[in-house]
C-alpha cells in the first residue's frame, strides 16, 4: 500500500519511483498541509478502488491506476472548494467515482 501511495504522486508527474513521490508528497505538505493530506488522501482512495475493481497489482503498485485520485482530490479539496468539509467530502465522492467504469467511457 505504501509503495502504490507513493507512485501515484509520482505519477503525476510521469515518473515512477517510491523516491520521488516521497519527496513530491513532502514538497506538497511542505507548500500546504491541505494539498499534502489531499494528494496522501486521494492516493489511498485511488489505490483502494482500484483494488476492488480489480485491477492487477503491477499496476496498481506501479501508480498507473492511483494518480488521477491523487489530481482530482487535489483540484477538489485544496484548490476549487476550499475552506470546509463539504470539499472533502465531494473530492471523496468523486475520486471514487473516477473509478466506476460507467463513468470512463468516452
Amino acid at each position: 500500500m505504501l509503495r502504490s501511495l507513493l507512485t501515484n504522486v509520482s505519477e503525476v508527474v510521469l515518473v515512477n519511483s517510491v523516491r520521488s513521490g516521497a519527496l513530491i508528497l513532502i514538497g506538497l505538505f511542505v507548500a500546504s498541509w491541505k494539498v499534502g493530506l489531499a494528494a496522501a488522501m486521494g492516493s489511498v482512495i485511488g489505490t483502494l478502488c482500484a483494488w476492488a475493481m480489480g485491477e492487477s497489482s503491477a499496476t496498481i503498485d506501479q501508480g498507473l491506476s492511483g494518480y488521477s485520485g491523487v489530481l482530482t482530490a487535489i483540484a477538489l479539496a485544496a484548490v476549487f472548494l476550499v475552506g470546509n468539509a463539504a470539499a472533502w467530502a465531494y473530492a471523496v465522492l468523486l475520486v471514487i467515482a473516477a473509478y466506476i467504469p460507467a463513468l470512463r467511457r468516452p
